[in-house]
């Protein structure tokens, strides 16, 4: 995640985290809960991009003194091409975790928020759902999902383009 996103993801996590905290608590006093935080990863477990960003995840919750436990469910999308396989998973995963009380779910990238949006679990409806690592997003479809928010990825094509013909002027072929 660069900068400007882990910020931005800090941020939206950090407000998410006062909500939950405060939600049940009219004194304002923090809460002594903790919470149960499933986090759905596109790819599988040992990923270098899987691992740190749940090391971000988990750093952010301990770094603002919120006591968590985390559960995951790997798609593994980048070796397994079946996408009834990655629902099939998805959904086996959820229906896991439906007695553990889930109380946020973080999903990363877009396989893992497509596959999530499209199964329409119970768990998913009744959950708060953060997303990261979204470049390809279709806003209408979260409408109907009021409970879904998170950080898209916007990805600039021409930039890139221009960016690369400054690195490398003498190219007569871009790949």
């Amino acid at each position: 995640i660069n900068n400007l996103n882990r910020i931005t993801f800090i941020l939206l996590l950090f407000c998410l985290l006062s909500c939950c905290m405060y939600a049940n608590n009219s004194t304002g006093q923090r809460a002594a809960k903790k919470y149960n935080i499933l986090i759905i990863h596109s790819y599988q477990f040992n990923l270098e991009w899987t691992k740190e960003l749940n090391r971000g995840i988990e750093d952010c919750f301990s770094d603002h003194f919120v006591q968590a436990e985390f559960f995951s469910i790997h798609l593994d999308t980048k070796r397994i091409a079946s996408k009834q396989q990655h629902r099939t998973k998805l959904e086996t995963g959820l229906t896991s975790y439906t007695n553990e009380e889930i109380d946020l779910i973080f999903v990363c990238d877009d396989s893992a928020l497509s596959n999530l949006l499209e199964l329409n679990h119970p768990l998913s409806q009744q959950v708060p759902v953060v997303f990261c690592g979204v470049e390809d997003l279709d806003a209408a479809r979260l409408k109907q999902h009021p409970n879904i928010t998170g950080i898209t990825e916007p990805f600039d094509f021409s930039e890139t383009f221009l960016f690369a013909r400054r690195l490398f002027p003498e190219s007569k072929k871009l790949y």
